[in-house]
């Protein structure tokens, strides 16, 4: 474990055990900073020379509101469990995200999540208000999805390439307070078995989300046709609360 009490502007750490011999970390921060860091909160600016296993630990990372971590690679971040990061800001690039297939396991209510160039593996939910993924990869080895966008307010995915089961991505929260933008920009969606019904981005609004849904440039392999709208890219599967635009041309109107 690497322990923190203060809060200098520049600080280099590591650490003589075995495990830690060829990680190097420096980190920049603004004020108090993880009072317990571990291997798995490890992740204010974070340059890496070897692997780096995240574990449970990862829940309680304590940092000041408006902090911003930045990780890079290599790492492995095992999530296991929910994290809370409230208010929190964060970066990722070229980090590998190991989750599992549990429900409502993610970085939880942080401000503003980004992962660039990261590798997703497992299902995901998304939490952050702000959430982009550029150029990252997500594969799913069991019929679940690979992410649920669900506590994000704002969620957009750039050049991303989902490979999955028949289950990619879902819109859906039990919030009915919360409205939520998804973009999908030069996606890809490969499916190597179909699931019955299931499109590549499903959409449930029947607890009254309202979804804006922007869909461009994007192509599938492999999926159902929706249970409801017959298209293998996109589903309103429950629900009337989405206006959804493909290609600049609007295919749902909110009721």
């Amino acid at each position: 474990m690497i322990r923190s009490e203060t809060c200098p502007s520049s600080r280099e750490l590591s650490s003589s055990t075995t495990f830690w011999s060829r990680l190097f970390v420096v980190y920049t921060l603004s004020c108090v900073v993880l009072s317990a860091l571990s291997v798995s909160s490890v992740l204010p600016v974070l340059s890496v020379s070897s692997a780096l296993s995240v574990s449970s630990e990862l829940s309680e990372a304590s940092a000041c509101a408006g902090s911003t971590y930045v990780a890079y690679v290599p790492v492995v971040a095992e999530v296991p469990a929910a994290v809370a990061w409230n208010g929190k800001t964060a970066t990722f690039h070229n980090v590998e995200l190991v989750y599992g297939q549990s429900n409502y396991v993610g970085i939880q209510h942080a401000k503003t999540i980004k992962y660039e160039n990261c590798e997703i593996a497992g299902q995901m939910f998304s939490y952050a208000e702000n959430s982009e993924f550029v150029s990252c990869v997500f594969t799913q080895d069991e019929v679940n999805y690979n992410i649920w966008t669900y506590g994000s307010k704002n969620i957009k995915f750039t050049n991303c390439t989902f490979n999955c089961k028949g289950k990619a991505a879902l819109l859906y929260s039990e919030s009915a307070t919360l409205a939520q933008t998804a973009t999908f920009d030069n996606c890809k969606f490969n499916a190597s078995a179909k699931a019955e019904g299931k499109a590549a981005i499903e959409i449930d609004s029947s607890l009254g989300v309202l979804y804006d849904v922007y869909i461009k440039n994007c192509v599938e392999t492999g999926f159902a046709p929706g249970s409801v709208s017959g298209n293998s890219l996109w589903n309103q599967k429950k629900g009337n609360k989405t206006n959804l635009w493909v290609d600049g041309v609007q295919k749902l109107t909110r009721e």
